[in-house]
């Protein structure tokens, strides 16, 4: 339904779409959650049209998976309650401080399974209310849709590709979480990372001063800085696989399309070994 939207966004260009008078036939935006506690916060301010989404909705939350891939039935249901459909244009925001928080792990389950219409708003809300652009209180609904999954398995990984890379040692594993976890260390495994896995902070992709992620050339330079070769096997990873979604997005927008994360990311890996080191000396 009309042209594919840039992958990335800008407030400006967004609210020049909103304004057009055909913007329910072509797009849909939502406004990304964990849990409906903060459902409040979106019914009283909200970008026109958005409608609040609850990623918990689709997911059932597990001790491996904390915050888990969602059901493929479970999210096709959602979406279509929400009249989204694989052809609509998908903008995604979030509240967060440079607004992808939750927004790339988002974006990375409606390209997993079956839309690649889908962009994120460059800082969030918080880059739209800096343009002192128009929020409502209006919660608008749509017709329901038929969103169907034709799911790309290639964009997620789980812990048996893991331990096959590790095996191999042919794929490059990135850890994105801050330095400080990296190296903390653990009681049990000793290292708090991956055997092999090379740290680059997810943070390091936004910019302070803009409150948006950095641009094109700058991120180039940050991987290029920390010796990660994006033309190689990679896979990325951090606690739950939710800052890892950011680290693919910022790939994503450099060219590099198809690079995978580690569904399960740490929390699972560390829970798996330890129980694997536990059984082995019983």
């Amino acid at each position: 339904m009309g042209n594919k939207l840039p992958t990335l966004i800008e407030p400006e260009s967004l609210e020049i779409l909103v304004g057009e008078a055909d913007f329910d036939k072509k797009y849909r935006i939502i406004e990304v959650h964990f849990g409906t506690d903060t459902r409040p916060e979106y019914e009283a301010s909200h970008i026109k049209n958005a409608q609040f989404f609850d990623t918990y909705s689709c997911f059932e939350p597990t001790k491996l998976f904390p915050r888990n891939w969602p059901e493929p039935e479970k999210l096709a249901e959602y979406l279509s309650n929400l009249g989204i459909s694989n052809k609509h244009n998908v903008i995604i925001y979030d509240r967060s401080e440079f607004g992808f928080s939750f927004s790339a792990r988002v974006w990375l389950h409606l390209r997993a399974f079956g839309n690649e219409r889908v962009s994120i708003l460059n800082g969030g809300l918080n880059a739209w209310k800096k343009k002192n652009f128009k929020l409502t209180d209006e919660v608008k609904t749509f017709p329901k849709a038929d969103f169907r999954i034709k799911e790309n398995k290639n964009l997620v990984k789980n812990y048996d590709d893991i331990v096959k890379c590790l095996e191999n040692k042919t794929t490059q594993l990135i850890d994105v979480r801050p330095i400080e976890e990296y190296n903390k260390g653990h009681p049990i495994l000793g290292h708090s990372y991956l055997p092999g896995a090379k740290n680059f902070p997810f943070s390091d992709l936004f910019d302070s001063k803009t409150g948006k992620i950095r641009d094109r050339v700058e991120i180039i330079e940050l991987f290029k800085k920390a010796e990660i070769d994006l033309n190689a096997p990679v896979i990325f990873y951090c606690n739950t696989s939710m800052s890892a979604s950011i680290v693919t997005f910022s790939a994503f927008i450099i060219g590099h399309e198809k690079i995978p994360v580690y569904r399960g990311s740490w929390v699972e890996y560390s829970q798996r070994k330890i129980q694997e080191i536990e059984n082995q000396s019983r």
